[in-house]
């Protein structure tokens, strides 16, 4: 019986020791579980606050995108008008480079015709000019001649005046009769000659007359501003057009500060811009882009 005492004792020992360590174990495990529990709760709670934070971002770049796309769409639209208003200036520019071709075709054109006529003009008057000196000497011969008998009619009247007269009823001799012949009388030469009267123009009048600009301002007038300028064919593109009261003819004052610079006049309008051509003597190396343009009159 000790034996079997001694040997349950001993079981029932080893089981207490088993069961203590199972014990032990299992509160540690407990404990850290609990200190698990804790730990994954704490990060369930920061996970979610960033989740909230990743949220409030996710919406705020939401209406970020939205505004950028509407910016997108708005600039796309800009973009699609200044494509449009491009168009319209480059089919405007070739338009007025073809016009400006033709009107320096046609002064060229006038400018030789004016030649040959300045030309035919010269050579008809060195013509005249010889016709003018031919009868300065047919003049001058017949004033030699007139003279020439005026100094020989003197000369007979005196020896006229020197013969001695017949007796009365006496026939007269030869020599008398040679004596009162009367001397002959000086040879009238009619001259019936056309002559042309040139006149020739003076272009240059009034061409080195230089005259204090007079500026009219009017607060109602339309108001732009230059968009281009084009100096080989000389010409400008003001952002005014029908829509604002321009026409064909029109003349804009281009002013740059407040100050004025010179005089543009329409050639040609669309709804929303228009060409104009320089008046001299203001040229396109007088001008700049963003000048301000003011309507002064309109055409008739």
């Amino acid at each position: 019986m000790n034996k079997s005492g001694k040997t349950l004792t001993i079981f029932l020992s080893v089981i207490s020791v088993l069961l203590l360590s199972i014990t032990a174990i299992s509160v540690f495990f407990f404990i850290q579980e609990i200190q698990l529990r804790r730990t994954a709760e704490e990060n369930l709670e920061q996970l979610k606050q960033v989740e909230a934070k990743l949220q409030k971002e996710l919406t705020d770049t939401k209406k970020q995108v939205f505004l950028l796309e509407e910016k997108n769409k708005e600039a796309n639209d800009k973009v699609e008008g200044l494509m449009e208003d491009l168009e319209l200036e480059q089919g405007l520019r070739e338009e007025m480079k073809k016009e400006n071709r033709e009107i320096k075709d046609s002064l060229e054109k006038e400018k030789q015709s004016r030649e040959e006529s300045l030309q035919q003009t010269q050579s008809q008057l060195d013509e005249a000019q010889k016709k003018i000196e031919a009868l300065e000497t047919q003049l001058k011969e017949v004033t030699e001649q007139s003279r020439a008998l005026e100094k020989q009619l003197q000369e007979a009247q005196s020896n006229s005046s020197a013969a001695p007269q017949p007796a009365p009823g006496a026939a007269p001799t030869p020599g008398d009769a040679g004596a009162a012949e009367p001397a002959p009388m000086p040879q009238v030469i009619d001259i019936d000659q056309k002559s042309e009267a040139v006149t020739p123009q003076n272009d240059q009048l009034g061409k080195n007359i230089d005259l204090d600009k007079i500026v009219v301002s009017n607060r109602n007038a339309a108001q732009g501003q230059v968009i281009s300028v084009d100096q080989e064919t000389d010409f400008v593109i003001v952002n005014l057009g029908e829509q604002d009261g321009i026409q064909k003819g029109s003349v804009l004052g281009i002013y740059r500060n407040n100050q004025y610079l010179g005089d543009v006049q329409v050639s040609r309008v669309l709804p929303e811009m228009a060409a104009a051509d320089f008046i001299p003597p203001f040229s396109s190396d007088k001008i700049q882009k963003a000048d301000q343009v003011v309507m002064k009159s309109v055409a008739n």
